[in-house]
């Protein structure tokens, strides 16, 4: 969870429609993943803040029917991106693994 999230609303209302936007601030959080078995948190990391819109228009059909509209991430802004990440990493210690390998074969 971040530990600052705020949200902005304008909504209009006429006759027989309604509609809203939204915008959305989520700050920076400590990201985990569930399914990280690595034992130093390969997946663990601190994600960047985000901003994201949301729209909906809806229509009275009449007083039981309401027809609505919307959209959540309009402009979808997409998250954070672990296995980029992590493959780096595991290209890093993969390359310092090779330098170990190679010293300890030529000190023997």
């Amino acid at each position: 969870m971040p530990d600052h999230r705020a949200t902005f609303t304008i909504s209009q209302t006429w006759d027989s429609v309604t509609s809203f936007v939204r915008v959305n601030y989520f700050g920076e959080y400590f990201a985990t993943h569930a399914d990280d078995t690595c034992a130093i948190g390969c997946w663990n990391e601190i994600a960047d803040s985000a901003i994201t819109v949301d729209a909906e228009v809806s229509y009275f059909l009449n007083d039981s029917i309401t027809l609505s509209a919307g959209a959540n991430n309009l402009f979808d802004q997409e998250a954070k991106s672990y296995l980029k990440n992590l493959t780096v990493y595991l290209v890093l210690n993969i390359t310092k693994v090779a330098r170990l390998i190679t010293t300890a074969v030529s000190t023997t």
